[in-house]
């Protein structure tokens, strides 16, 4: 699946003009910290803090576990033009991760840097 992946990232970015070399995926976890059901927008946060993007809510939920498969666009050393390629539920966060189980609010800011 992932040399499919990188396989339609290659040729989109060569299509677009991009470097073919220098094109890479990888795999990201992100918690969803907000959903605009009128907007159709999911806000998540990568574990740097990071906050990102993705339409397409789906029933997702605050509190929500997300996997996502990720492109570099080309710039290894940026992450601010980084996109999503695909993204699946992967669970919710339990009290054990620091996390209220019974409303799914975060009690640790994962927001917050060190």
């Amino acid at each position: 699946m992932i040399n499919l992946i990188t396989l339609i990232t290659t040729v989109v970015m060569y299509m677009c003009g991009g470097s073919v070399d220098t094109v890479s995926v990888y795999p990201q976890c992100f918690a969803v910290v907000e959903v605009d059901a009128e907007a159709d927008i999911i806000t998540c946060v990568d574990t740097d803090g990071n906050e990102w993007a993705f339409d397409g809510i789906q029933d997702f939920k605050r509190g929500d576990l997300v996997s996502a498969i990720m492109t570099d666009m080309g710039t290894p050393a940026d992450i601010y033009d980084d996109e999503f390629i695909s993204v699946e539920y992967s669970g919710i966060v339990h009290d054990s991760f620091g996390w209220d189980s019974e409303v799914n609010m975060p009690i640790v800011d994962f927001s917050e840097k060190d």
